[in-house]
């Protein structure tokens, strides 16, 4: 999997696309996962503004500085650790929350 700038700014722009689709089908996925899962309409809305909000957030950390500096007891030593992805990753759903776990 790529790492850098690059594909951080394109994570977080399809982050926020995935975003503005789920807010666009707000109205119907509620309706949607009330039917399915027997959630009363508030949750199942609560649910979805969950994801939404999860991917807003992710979103945006694609555009913030990757990695962070550790403090270290030594003058004018600086220490910086970056975090990369190791990959996909596989999950097992549970019922309950269908979109908000995923997100």
């Amino acid at each position: 999997m790529p790492d850098g700038p690059i594909w951080s700014l394109r994570r977080a722009a399809r982050c926020s696309k995935v975003a503005d689709i789920l807010d666009k089908k707000f109205d119907q996925l509620g309706a949607e996962m009330t039917r399915e899962e027997g959630k009363t309409l508030p949750e199942a809305k609560g649910e979805v503004r969950r994801a939404i909000n999860i991917f807003r957030y992710f979103g945006g950390e694609g555009a913030r500085m990757p990695g962070m500096v550790v403090l270290s007891e030594r003058d004018r030593v600086h220490m910086f650790a970056i975090r990369k992805p190791i990959g996909v990753v596989g999950q097992i759903n549970p019922w309950n929350f269908p979109i908000a776990i995923p997100a």
